[in-house]
């Protein structure tokens, strides 16, 4: 379904009618303005950010600025005979902003049938004094009305989008029922997943401690590792078949290469740098405080992006809009562990003989962690 964006018109408060016509429907879309919609006769469904809600007679349906929404008409639901079945009013962006300041740190939403009696009755009001707008008397009253609705939403529907109200007794049950199926069908991959990850660590530190080249133990491998896990991060996304067996046996084999390989061999040097690049521990507490806050504020940003970017290539049901999500993503990886190594030197050197007693004592006590883990 094509998605698109209905921009407002000049005019800061519109009104639109819906007429009775079979199958009457309207596209996917979104606007910056505020909608309000009021239905006289009939059923009808609305899908507001993914969100169904039906209503009938006199119902009403809020869209806040931004969600994406539509609505479909059921033809078989008309009982009357009127020529238009509902109204539909948009309240422009920068009027509301106007009007309301601090408008955009708050969302509208209908919580109880009172409510939604008094904004359907002032609806029709709206409507009634709208057909007459030659009469100077009843286009006064129809902006009067329409400061009244405004009133009334604001009065009894605004909420702070921070704390929008969520239902938390639903969402523990969906937390509970991801937990058991993943317990009941994965618990066993997850925990070969986990010794796995144990595992390529332990062999990544004894890599690193072995490496000798003229960058250094750690930094070589931040270079080394720049392209193969931004290789690594687009394959895991160009998966093959449609759910068979192959499908499985790819997206095991590339989650591991990425995960359990690439990124290890890459963030075990990388957190090792920090050792390596001075020895004064006042240098090395500011270094690692950078990186961890960084890091978080990494995360953060790709979590804001990734589901915009996302939506904006083409939607989460596209495989290919993930794809170049993840191409996006890989090419900027690379990019930044290219200027880490460019921008960084090790400037501390360990001698053969202190190396060779602290691998002795970390190997001693990985194998016994080892020994433990698989004596339980």
């Amino acid at each position: 379904m094509e998605l698109i964006r209905w921009e407002e018109e000049d005019s800061p408060v519109s009104i639109c009618y819906h007429p009775r016509e079979e199958n009457l429907m309207t596209s996917t879309h979104w606007h910056t303005a505020l909608e309000i919609n009021c239905m006289f006769d009939g059923v009808t469904e609305y899908h507001v950010g993914g969100v169904q809600r039906v209503i009938s007679t006199d119902g009403v349906c809020i869209v806040n600025q931004g969600e994406v929404h539509y609505g479909r008409v059921r033809s078989d639901s008309y009982t009357g005979q009127e020529s238009e079945i509902g109204i539909t009013i948009h309240f422009r962006d920068s009027y509301l902003k106007k009007l309301l300041p601090g408008v955009e740190k708050l969302y509208f939403e209908i919580d109880s049938l009172e409510t939604e009696l008094l904004i359907s009755r002032k609806m029709r009001e709206i409507y009634q004094y709208s057909k007459r707008m030659d009469d100077n008397l009843s286009r006064v009253a129809c902006i009067t009305c329409v400061y009244q609705l405004i009133g009334l939403l604001y009065e009894k529907c605004r909420k702070n989008r921070e704390l929008v109200p969520i239902n938390i007794q639903k969402d523990k049950e969906r937390i509970k029922i991801i937990i058991e199926y993943l317990n009941e069908h994965c618990g066993e991959e997850f925990t070969q997943q986990a010794l796995a990850d144990g595992i390529s660590d332990i062999l990544a530190g004894y890599i690193v401690d072995r490496t000798k080249s003229k960058h250094g133990k750690a930094r070589v491998w931040v270079l080394r590792m720049a392209i193969p896990i931004a290789v690594s991060l687009i394959l895991m996304f160009l998966v093959p078949g449609n759910g068979n067996t192959l499908t499985y046996v790819y997206v095991a084999v590339t989650y591991n290469l990425v995960n359990t390989i690439c990124y290890t061999m890459t963030n075990l040097p990388y957190g090792t740098m920090n050792s390596l690049m001075t020895r004064d521990q006042g240098q090395r507490m500011v270094l690692n405080t950078y990186r961890m806050t960084m890091a978080q504020v990494g995360a953060m940003i790709t979590n804001m992006c990734t589901i915009p970017l996302v939506n904006m290539l083409g939607g989460s049901t596209n495989r290919n809009a993930w794809t170049i999500v993840a191409v996006i993503y890989a090419v900027l990886a690379c990019a930044m562990l290219l200027f880490c190594f460019f921008k960084t030197e090790e400037r501390v050197n360990v001698s053969a003989e202190m190396q060779e007693k602290k691998e002795k004592k970390i190997y001693q006590h990985s194998s016994g962690i080892l020994c433990k883990i698989y004596s339980e």
